[in-house]
């Protein structure tokens, strides 16, 4: 998988030619997402109701195959002919099942491979695909051994101890949190040696979370949080560089996890990582603004059965009830299950059979303060602004809004 340094190159620190950030050692199919203007493409199914158009006829142009050892085009020549960009091949991404076909290819499985599996043979693949006058990453004391030259460089999130204790020889006290999950740590594990680490750079969420959102909208590759954590520091090792140097880094963990997480929009928002346009008033605190069409809401004469299907499928338990645009009710978990308990062919009757129609709103100047007894009394607010329905405020989103006006 390659990552060109496009970010250097319009910063003019270095061209594309002399740099560029070289990611893990097993071969896949390399794909352009998008491609040229009119291209045809294949939709390529990356996530329920997302998809992606790959151009297979710009397929092999997205690199330069010359750039790279022969080892490392290998598999190029191993595919089927009748599946010469190894799409069909390649389409169950079982990781096992290229380990074994790809000859180029290594499974980096900590859950299955022993420590000396990493250490020997995880290595020994980098060293012999990367072998050349450049410098490499890896095992440490493997490298030490095999290739002194190389420089070990630590990727850390924000609030672990590890970056500052390779900096100073020292464990601060205090400890922070961070959100990317697998890295990071609030003590020095007695197996590390960190004395091998030659550099550390310190990667806030902030940060770990765009490199891997850009990685998959610029390269196709779904990541993981902790492989924005060691791309975003491989992109900064890059730019402190004076001369040209060869990259090495991991995407130690599969995106399909945070789905629902770091690649979720809504989420972003929800945790302070995506900035929207602020008002000023309680339209900051709407998650889901309907006028932006982010909100779910449901008819008067739909069915309890499609409120109840609406609220597992977007993990919420109320839903306001709009008949042309103008709330007429709200409809929560507890409304449908008063509903239907002991009759569970209630389930066809109409929301408006069992909502709450006598609805409070507030506007959009109402203070915070005044959203408590509102809480206090099990409602949500309803921010209305004359005519116009905004949305609405839970209780959580009162924490959110709280929790990012924290310094």
């Amino acid at each position: 998988l390659v990552l060109s340094e496009r970010k250097l190159e319009a910063e003019g620190s270095v061209s594309r030619a002399e740099i560029g950030l070289e990611i893990g050692v097993v071969e896949l199919p390399r794909v352009q997402i998008g491609g040229p203007s009119g291209a045809q493409g294949q939709p390529f199914q990356l996530a329920s109701n997302t998809a992606v158009d790959i151009d297979l006829g710009a397929v092999f142009d997205t690199v330069n195959l010359r750039r790279f050892p022969p080892a490392m085009s290998a598999a190029e020549d191993s595919m089927d002919k009748k599946d010469p960009f190894g799409i069909n091949r390649f389409s169950g991404f079982n990781v096992q099942t290229i380990a074994l076909e790809v000859p180029t290819a290594d499974l980096t499985d900590v859950a299955t491979n022993p420590v000396i599996g990493i250490y020997a043979s995880t290595s020994r693949r980098a060293v012999q695909q990367y072998n050349e006058d450049g410098t490499i990453t890896g095992s440490g004391r493997f490298m030490g051994r095999v290739a002194p030259h190389v420089e070990m460089v630590l990727a850390d999130p924000e609030g672990s101890v590890l970056a500052e204790f390779v900096e100073t020889g020292k464990v601060r006290d205090e400890v922070g949190t961070w959100l990317v999950e697998g890295i990071g740590e609030d003590f020095v594990p007695p197996v590390s040696d960190l004395s091998l680490a030659r550099a550390a750079y310190t990667i806030p969420d902030t940060e770990a979370f765009a490199t891997a959102r850009a990685l998959l909208l610029e390269e196709g590759v779904l990541a993981g949080s902790s492989a924005g954590t060691l791309i975003a520091a491989a992109l900064r090792y890059c730019r402190d560089q004076t001369a040209p140097k060869r990259v090495v880094t991991f995407v130690p963990d599969s995106g399909n996890k945070y789905l629902s997480k770091m690649y979720n929009d809504y989420w972003m928002i929800d945790q302070g990582f995506i900035e929207r346009e602020s008002f000023g008033d309680l339209r900051d605190l709407i998650t889901r603004r309907h006028a932006d069409h982010d909100d779910y809401t449901v008819k008067p004469d739909d069915t309890l059965f499609v409120a109840y299907s609406r609220m597992r499928l977007y993990d919420v338990s109320q839903l306001p009830v709009l008949d042309d645009e103008r709330i007429v009710g709200i409809v929560d978990e507890s409304d449908i299950l008063l509903a239907v308990y002991d009759h569970e062919d209630h389930f066809t009757n109409s929301v408006a059979t069992a909502m709450t129609s006598k609805i409070e709103t507030v506007s959009p100047s109402t203070s915070l303060k005044d959203l408590l007894p509102i809480f206090d009394a099990g409602h949500v607010a309803i921010v209305h602004d004359g005519d116009d329905f905004l949305g609405i405020i839970t209780r959580i989103d009162l924490l959110n809004h709280l929790r990012r006006r924290m310094k």
